[in-house]
């Protein structure tokens, strides 16, 4: 054993010797902490880069679908009020037809006022005179 003063000393030294021991423990550990530190770090911006294009890939297919949804709705709108226009074009239309034909009805009935019977009258008269005609030919052809 060790003896008086060098019992202090002898102590000393164990102490020295254990935190000694300690602190390489520590730096072994603290080497070991950083490695798994790095190796963590590395892994998770794989991880983070992986999810970050994996969300990407779905803003992109989203984004597409909600341009064509946008596209449609709009081009559908535009064929609505591209029909509705021609739906009124072709009812003008037809107004200003009739509205051309009660004129031109008008403007015959003005100029030609018994016109229903007129002609017919004249037709009826031109048959009635040829049918004498007729008769007399075949009366003198006979005779």
């Amino acid at each position: 054993m060790v003896k008086g003063g060098n019992h202090k000393a002898w102590r000393s030294q164990q102490v020295a010797r254990q935190l000694i021991d300690i602190l390489t423990q520590l730096i072994d550990i603290g080497s070991v902490a950083i490695a798994v530190s790095l190796g963590a770090a590395i892994l998770s911006e794989q991880f983070l880069t992986d999810k970050l294009e994996e969300q990407r890939q779905q803003v992109q297919k989203k984004l597409e679908l909600s341009v064509d949804k946008a596209f449609n709705e709009y081009c559908d709108r535009i064929f609505e009020r591209l029909r509705k226009i021609y739906q009124q074009i072709a009812e003008d239309i037809q107004r200003q037809q009739v509205t051309w034909q009660s004129a031109k009805t008008a403007a015959i009935e003005v100029s030609h006022p018994d016109s229903d019977e007129q002609p017919w009258q004249q037709m009826l008269d031109k048959a009635s005179a040829l049918k004498q005609e007729i008769l007399a030919a075949v009366e003198t052809s006979n005779h």
